[in-house]
C-alpha cells in the first residue's frame, strides 16, 4: 500500500460535506456488518447478508439463524452508535454495555445463557480469545481495567484529528481485545468502537474484511506480545485504502 493512497482516501473524506459522509456511511454500513460476522464465524454469502439486512429475509438460507441474527443486531448497533456521534456523547461504560447487549441481543449460546453469561454484562469466567490462546483478564479485573481504558480514551476525543484518531481507535480496539470483557462479542464491539473513534476524529470508518483475517489476528498478537501498535495501525491503514479507494477514484 502506498501511503500516498491512503493520505488521498482522508483527503477526499475531509473534502466531503456531511450529508455526503452520511450517505457514504449508509452504503458502508452493511459491508461493514457482513465482514465483522464473518470474521466472527457466520456461514452466509454477501447476496444472504445483504438481503437480511436490507429486507430482513432471506430465501433458500440452511445455515446458522444466529448469524442472520448477528447482521440484523449489527444493523442496529450501528444505527444507533451513529447517533452517539452525532451527539457527542462520552464515552462510558454505560455506553460500551449498551453498544454490545444491542450487538450480542439474541447471539449468546445456550451453554452461555446456562452459565448466567448475558448480552451487556461483563464474563463471570475465563474464555479463549479467538484467533489466540489468551483468555484476557480475569473476571473481577474486567470492569476496572474497561472502565480505565474508556475513560483514558474519552480524553483524547476533543482534540483527535484523523492520524491522532488512527492511533487512539487501534489503542483502544486492541486493549480492549486484550481485556477481552465479555464472554463473546468482544471483536464486535471493538471493531465499532473502533470506528466510533475514527468517525470522532474525522477519519473514515474501515471495513476489516474476512479475507484479512489472519493478518487481522497476527497484527493483534503482535500487540499482546510486544506493546506495539504499529503493527495494527499499518493493517488499518491498508484496510483504509481497501475500503475506500474505489470512491476516491
Amino acid at each position: 500500500m502506498a501511503l500516498e493512497t491512503y493520505d488521498a482516501v482522508l483527503d477526499w473524506w475531509a473534502c466531503l460535506d456531511d450529508e455526503t459522509k452520511d450517505e457514504e456511511v449508509d452504503d458502508f454500513a452493511m459491508e461493514f456488518a457482513y465482514h465483522s460476522a464473518r470474521i466472527e464465524g457466520a456461514d452466509l454469502t454477501y447476496e444472504e447478508a445483504r438481503e437480511v439486512y436490507e429486507e430482513d429475509a432471506v430465501t433458500a438460507y440452511t445455515g446458522d439463524v444466529r448469524s442472520l441474527v448477528s447482521l440484523i443486531d449489527q444493523r442496529a448497533a450501528f444505527g444507533w452508535m451513529l447517533g452517539v456521534i452525532k451527539e457527542r456523547r462520552p464515552l462510558t461504560e454505560d455506553l460500551l454495555l449498551t453498544l454490545h447487549r444491542t450487538l450480542t441481543y439474541l447471539t449468546y449460546s445456550k451453554k452461555l445463557l446456562a452459565d448466567d453469561e448475558r448480552p451487556g454484562k461483563y464474563k463471570l469466567s475465563d474464555y479463549i480469545v479467538r484467533g489466540t490462546y489468551e483468555v484476557g483478564a480475569a473476571p473481577d479485573q474486567c470492569p476496572r481495567l474497561t472502565r480505565d481504558l474508556l475513560a483514558e480514551v474519552d480524553a483524547e476525543l476533543p482534540e483527535l484529528t484523523p492520524l491522532r484518531a488512527l492511533t487512539v481507535a487501534a489503542y483502544l480496539h486492541n486493549n480492549l481485545v486484550s481485556i477481552h470483557p465479555f464472554a463473546e462479542g468482544t471483536g464486535r464491539t471493538a471493531r465499532d468502537l473502533m470506528n466510533l473513534v475514527l468517525m470522532e476524529g474525522g477519519h473514515p470508518p474501515i471495513i476489516i474484511f474476512d479475507d484479512d483475517a489472519d493478518r487481522y489476528y497476527a497484527a493483534l498478537e503482535e500487540f499482546d506480545r510486544t506493546g506495539d501498535l504499529a503493527p495494527f495501525k499499518r493493517f488499518l491503514m491498508r484496510e483504509t485504502v481497501r475500503t475506500w479507494e474505489d470512491r476516491v477514484r
